[in-house]
């Protein structure tokens, strides 16, 4: 089982332990996998990274990106969709309207 949009205290106001906390609580609960989805951010990637592999889970990369438009689950696969979510995360942070359907469709 995977542990899907998990807000660490990277989003603010939206979740409050640290990714270390999140991936031991995540264990404890039986699931195999977690991803990180902090709000426009990937700025707990790398504390992420360091606990999923203390904790023997399956990272899984990804981002809550938000805009006037509407919001959306980024969630990537290799580097090339990791290249595209910091694109999206920069185009969004760029145009805080940015109409999200429409940059997805541009970076997929």
């Amino acid at each position: 089982m995977i542990a899907l949009g998990l807000h660490s205290h990277c989003s603010l106001m939206q979740g409050t332990a640290s990714p270390r906390a999140l991936c031991r609580r995540v264990r404890q609960l039986g699931y195999t996998a977690a991803a990180l989805t902090d709000t426009n951010n990937l700025y707990g990637l790398w504390p992420f990274l360091a606990a999923c592999a203390d904790e023997g889970l399956t990272p899984v990369i990804g981002a809550e990106l938000r805009s006037t438009s509407g919001r959306l689950f980024a969630l990537v696969r290799d580097r090339v969709g990791f290249r595209h979510l910091c694109r999206l995360l920069t185009a969004v942070h760029a145009d805080p309207a940015l109409d999200l359907g429409q940059a997805l469709a541009d970076h997929h």
